[in-house]
């Protein structure tokens, strides 16, 4: 069984007590040394067998000890709670009883006062420096609110340019085709089968068109339909001109090697 030591002082004197299932214990030979008898184990024992019928199971009880290093089998020993100590200590003849009596006694009123095995003074620093943690923490708050207020306004920013390039994708408002698709409006001859496969012709244009113009074009935002976003162009005869002679160039590097002339349908003018 695990416990953890609670070190105690009784006239100067650390008396190592072990918290087992919440509560403080010492062995026969621990008990009879705080007790100053000269056969310690062998004296509580004797006590112990005396008013043995006073002893319920919150006053003592035994506990296995297992020691793999040394190679031993579990041997068991007897141990006292502090209830079961302050009644040894009514039980004895020691002059020294009455003062662990009444130490135990004071012992146990921790329990009550911090909620621990701690003294009152200890629970004081304790929440001291629980104040000054929570100080910490919470001037850490604050700058953490500050830094996403900044990311917020920066965000809201970033959404306020991002609107300007979408078109809505339900409905589509604009009803603008994407350029690949305004492309095959434009070729005589049928476009390749693939030549748009994974959007590589959108990417291609919109990026020819960001270098020719320091704008992307316009994106419909398709999230929302299980879809990649699909870049759209307003149908004009500026932008027509543009996807033709980025269509040339986008098919230079099209396989096959032979490529069939480009027939173009000639651009309509708008009349004003």
């Amino acid at each position: 069984m695990s416990s953890d030591l609670v070190v105690k002082h009784f006239e100067g004197k650390p008396v190592a007590f072990r918290c087992e299932g919440g509560k403080l214990t010492l062995t026969m030979k621990e008990s009879g040394e705080l007790l100053c008898y000269k056969n310690p184990a062998i004296s509580i024992s004797n006590l112990y067998q005396e008013h043995k019928d006073e002893f319920d199971s919150d006053c003592t009880q035994l506990t296995v000890s297992v020691m793999p290093e040394v190679n031993r089998p579990p041997t068991r020993e007897r141990v006292f709670t502090l209830d079961g100590l302050i009644l040894l200590c009514m039980f004895s003849e020691q002059p020294i009883a009455k003062k662990v009596r009444k130490w135990l006694r004071r012992v146990g009123r921790e329990v009550m006062t911090t909620g621990g095995y701690v003294t009152p003074e200890f629970f004081q620093q304790y929440v001291a420096r629980m104040d000054e943690v929570l100080g910490i923490v919470n001037d850490v708050m604050k700058t953490q609110a500050a830094t996403m207020e900044v990311f917020h306004q920066r965000m809201e920013q970033i959404e306020g340019r991002v609107s300007e390039v979408l078109v809505p994708a339900e409905p589509d408002i604009s009803g603008w085709p994407t350029p690949a698709g305004w492309v095959k409006t434009l070729v005589r001859v049928p476009v390749p089968k693939y030549f748009n496969r994974g959007g590589n012709f959108d990417l291609f244009a919109t990026e020819e068109h960001r270098r020719q113009f320091g704008g992307f074009l316009r994106l419909r935002f398709r999230r929302h339909l299980q879809k990649d976003p699909e870049y759209v162009i307003e149908p004009c005869p500026e932008m027509s001109r543009f996807l033709k002679e980025t269509y040339a160039k986008y098919m230079r590097n099209w396989p096959p090697k032979k490529q069939t002339a480009l027939k173009l349908l000639p651009v309509r003018e708008e009349k004003s």
